[in-house]
């Protein structure tokens, strides 16, 4: 439970006196409180994770978005709490996880339509950068997860080499590519949705300027297990609900090369296999996607 002290802060800070807190959600980075039903408390567990907040709510406050959260106190002197904590505004509705499925078709495409919307204005905000820079972070995050793989013993060598033949396509493959501000984890459970079928973006803590095509890499991901983005929910999802999603992005994103883009996104998806291999490498579906499905990449 969260200490008289950190209460007594916000209290002070706000100028609220806390009646009813309601625990959201504990993970293994942060502990996040519903404070009076209308504030959100969340609070940084770790060191690492520390610098990703910190980047969050500076972005959070620079741009003060409507669809998104906005900070309103934050506390980073660990006088009462040995890591960062803030209270944000509470955004109305429920996880667009959760009430896809129910949507009736044309309200599941004017959901889209705004979602789209949201990140055309969410892509252009900060500069872009030299698009150099983002292959060269692909590239070294590819190698160090091959490395890892390798240390853990975890890749035979016709794997390896397989996995070297694949790194190489990667700069022909984002040839051109567009570069913009991504929010770096967006899936259908950080978003929430209103009765009005209105939207807003929740968990900014990966947030980027990368690759466009990145956007839409833990969507693809959630189509195809969306029962492994559940967070705390008792029901159970069915891919099939959420089988129009990358046909409807499919064809408002990939401009005259279809194949393109879902090549891009095929090999997003084997970078994220690849960063779990060394952990998991019994599990079917990374080694599906890394050595099953990659194969149209070479070709």
């Amino acid at each position: 439970m969260i200490s008289d002290a950190i209460i007594q802060s916000i209290e002070k800070a706000l100028k609220i006196k806390i009646t009813h807190i309601e625990e959201i959600n504990i993970g293994y980075s942060r502990k996040v409180y519903l404070l009076n039903n209308q504030y959100v408390l969340k609070m940084v567990l770790s060191e690492k994770k520390e610098a990703d907040v910190l980047r969050e709510i500076t972005f959070l406050k620079t741009y003060s978005l409507p669809y998104a959260p906005h900070v309103l106190w934050m506390d980073k002197t660990r006088k009462v709490f040995p890591y960062t904590y803030y209270v944000e505004t509470k955004l109305e509705g429920e996880p667009l996880l959760v009430r896809f499925p129910d949507l009736a078709e044309e309200e599941k495409k004017f959901v889209l339509e705004e979602l789209l919307s949201i990140l055309n204005h969410l892509h252009s905000l900060i500069p872009v950068v030299d698009e150099r820079i983002c292959l060269n972070i692909l590239l070294g995050n590819y190698e160090e997860y091959i490395n890892k793989a390798v240390q853990s013993h975890s890749l035979t060598r016709e794997q390896l080499s397989y996995l070297m033949k694949l790194k190489g396509v990667i700069p022909t493959l984002f040839k051109d590519a567009k570069v913009g501000f991504i929010h770096g984890d967006l899936h259908f459970n950080n978003i929430l949705i209103d009765d009005q079928l209105h939207l807003s973006l929740l968990d900014f803590e990966e947030a980027t300027t990368f690759y466009l095509e990145k956007e839409y890499d833990p969507i693809y991901r959630m189509v195809r297990r969306p029962n492994s983005f559940i967070k705390g929910e008792k029901l159970t999802l069915d891919s099939k609900d959420f089988q129009t999603v990358p046909l409807f992005l499919e064809e408002q994103l990939s401009e005259k090369d279809a194949s393109l883009f879902r090549a891009r996104l095929l090999l997003f998806d084997c970078v994220n296999s690849l960063k779990w291999y060394y952990k998991y490498p019994e599990y079917d579906l990374y080694n599906e996607v890394l050595f099953q499905k990659s194969k149209i990449l070479l070709k």
